[in-house]
């Protein structure tokens, strides 16, 4: 086995070797804290490195703990067929996780004289990723391709980063249409806007029109937000968007790729939508007529309403903790005043009559939000506020507390990470990640 040293204080290299069937592969992981060369060395300093397997079962075992600060780390006997990530952590000596970071998920022997990279930050805060991207993109909207690459684009200009390689991609297409919703599947992208709809192919730059559904037009869900189902079955909700009038409509992709357009039961604008695992589409807010929240079931065409008063919120996130309850952020617009920011709220979809969504103490004042679950009653919000600078805010259902992003940015937006947290991107050109 080859022994590599550190790179530098905030980075190092460690090589491992894997047998099976009287074979031995050997490659290495570069650790790396990007932007955040201090990561290692500030108070409190870490004094444990921690390497683990998370199968592709969610089964976590640990392979090496090393003392820290070290030049070298072992991971042993790997066996190559392996498939799964392999999560770093850095500990104090009380083991609380100071650091942390994840892989994709790789097969052990496909790094045979090959590189992986570990992007390792600093917990409960932001990071910003290796390498700079190259185009700064104004309030785009943002996803995650083939499971590996965030795809951002505003307008007809678009930016591509390897979550493997940890670098931007050169290889960014220009869009034939504005990119005012997006939907992914694989390495390819919907490109949705008040006129139509096209599909590129990451992989090739190939484009296709693509054919409205009947029952609808693609103008019906422009600006909706992609809301993805756990069996591959994606939704653009029309009444999400924050401009434009008030629609029911909402696009629905089944995971054989099939598409029609579904109704909600009431017309809406601004409203926030989160999958929620038993239930289905839950939408909330963006009426002040309409139920509070309604869900639209994975077999049903039209959202059954849901026993909440209306709420006029406008340009609110939300997101699932569980399968019950989801997290309201955001947005602004009460039945006393239009421009009043509403508390952060907990909205038990298991309600079945008169029901209230338990508000907290603290407003969370973004004029438009997005949200991604960080932990087990945590959500992370990220928005503009009224100034058009964007903020982010760790929202639980009883506490607010604002996280300082390390970029001042405006129009940044949020996407959830394949490996674990969220990042921000846009408005500046660093690419922010947050982790628990």
């Amino acid at each position: 086995m080859r022994n590599l040293s550190f790179l530098s204080v905030a980075a190092f290299v460690t090589s491992f070797v894997g047998s099976a069937c009287n074979t031995t592969s050997s490659g290495t992981i570069n650790i790396t804290t990007g932007g955040e060369t201090d990561a290692f060395t500030r108070t409190p300093v870490p004094s444990t490195l921690v390497v683990e397997n998370i199968a592709l079962d969610g089964t976590t075992t640990e392979i090496t703990r090393t003392a820290l600060p070290a030049s070298e780390v072992d991971l042993g006997n790997l066996n190559p067929s392996t498939i799964g990530a392999l999560r770093v952590s850095a500990i104090d000596a009380a083991g609380t996780v100071l650091l942390q970071g994840q892989s994709l998920d790789v097969q052990f022997g496909a790094l045979d004289g090959a590189s992986m990279n570990v992007f390792v930050q600093r917990v409960g805060e932001f990071a910003r990723l290796p390498q700079t991207p190259s185009t700064v993109l104004a309030s785009p909207v943002v996803d995650i391709a083939d499971g590996r690459y965030i795809f951002a684009a505003s307008g007809t200009a678009s930016a591509l980063y390897d979550l493997l390689a940890l670098a931007p991609m050169s290889s960014a297409p220009v869009l034939t249409r504005s990119a005012e919703s997006i939907a992914t599947v694989s390495t390819t992208v919907l490109v949705v806007d008040e006129t139509g709809a096209t599909m590129i192919d990451l992989s090739t730059a190939s484009t296709t029109d693509a054919t409205a559904p009947t029952g609808g037009n693609f103008g019906d869900i422009a600006g909706g937000a992609t809301v993805y189902a756990p069996d591959g079955s994606l939704y653009i909700v029309g009444g999400t968007r924050t401009t434009g009038d008030a629609t029911t409509r909402v696009l629905y992709i089944n995971a054989s790729g099939n598409a029609s357009f579904v109704n909600l039961a009431a017309p809406r604008r601004g409203a926030c939508a989160a999958w929620m695992d038993g239930h289905g589409l839950v939408v909330y807010g963006g009426s002040a007529t309409g139920a509070g929240a309604e869900v639209l079931a994975s077999t049903s065409t039209l959202g059954s309403p849901l026993a909440f008063p209306p709420d006029p919120v406008i340009g609110c996130a939300a997101t699932a903790f569980d399968g019950h309850r989801m997290i309201v952020a955001g947005g602004q617009g009460t039945a006393d005043d239009p421009n009043a920011f509403s508390p952060a709220r907990v909205v038990d979809v298991a309600c079945t009559s008169s029901c209230t969504p338990a508000a907290g103490t603290t407003d969370v004042p973004l004029v438009r939000a997005q949200a991604v679950t960080v932990g087990a009653d945590a959500a992370l919000a990220v928005g503009d506020d009224a100034t058009g600078q964007t903020r982010a805010y760790r929202v639980t259902p009883t506490d607010v507390r604002e996280i300082t992003l390390k970029v001042p940015r405006t129009g940044g937006r949020l996407v959830a990470m394949p490996t674990g947290g969220a990042a921000v991107v846009g408005g500046a050109a660093e690419i922010e990640q947050y982790r628990e």
